[in-house]
Order: C-alpha cells, then structure tokens, then sequence
C-alpha cells in the first residue's frame, strides 16, 4: 500500500521546549507515525521521577525514588526504589467530562482547572503553531493575569 497523502502545514513530528520564568522545562514529543504508540508523561524532580503510563494496565502511575551523587564525570543513582500508585481505573475523558457536567449543574468552581488554565493552554497551542511556522524558532508569550 502507498503512504497516505502528506498535507501541508500538518506536522507528524514535533519536538517542543516548554521553558517558563521560574526556569523550569517541559520536553514533548509527538510523533504521529511512530509505531510504538505510548503515552507517557514523566516528571523528572532533584529527588525522583513520576511516570504516568496511559498504556500499562500494571502500573500506569509510577513514583521513582532517589537520587544521584555525583562521581568524577559520572553520575551515579543512588537510594533508588520504585513505588506503584494507585489511579482510578475509569475512561479519563468520561472522568473529565463528568467533573465539568458536575460543575455546571453544582455551580460550583472546578478545583482543577478554570478559565484562566484554558486560556494558558490556547496561548501554547497558538505560540507552537506560530514557531512550526517559522521552522522552529523560539516564540515568546507575554504573561497576562
């Protein structure tokens, strides 16, 4: 079979840098074609890593204890151990949709998300696609509140 058609301005590879003031960076890839399908969102901390695994039915959320100490040019783990957490088992967009229905008909404010988060999230969404426009270069957003 041939390759599906290529459509113009839709990238099937995206590496992003998330860099805020406070100085920290959040990496994503995103890859369409990729055959391995995962979705994993890891947080790496000074103490350990939290691994969320949307794909494992064992262990879909992850705490990595330690830490590593710091020998010649190496770094070497240190205190290691792994903790599974507990998650819901639930559709996660059901999940989602649910506590949003919930907050309309309580009239109540969602202790998650708001507006403002929204609001965040469109201005990163709109300053990617501007720099996939521009071949990758850095886009800056203006902090508003």
């Amino acid at each position: 079979p041939s390759p599906p058609p290529l459509h113009q301005g839709l990238a099937d590879l995206v590496w992003v840098t998330l860099t805020y003031p406070d100085g920290f960076q959040a990496y994503i890839h995103l890859c369409w074609l990729n055959p391995d399908k995962q979705r994993r969102l890891v947080v790496v901390g000074s103490l350990g890593s939290l691994i969320f695994d949307e794909m494992s039915t064992e262990a879909p959320l992850t705490l990595l204890h330690g830490e590593f100490e710091v020998k010649g040019n190496q770094f070497i783990p240190v205190n290691q151990s792994r903790e599974v957490l507990e998650v819901e088992t639930s559709e996660s967009l059901q999940r989602v949709c649910s506590g949003f229905v919930n907050c309309i008909q309580e009239n109540t404010p969602s202790t998650i998300s708001s507006g403002w988060v929204g609001t965040e999230l469109v201005q990163i969404l709109t300053a990617l696609t501007e720099s996939l426009s521009k071949d990758g270069k850095s886009v800056f957003i203006d902090k508003f509140n």
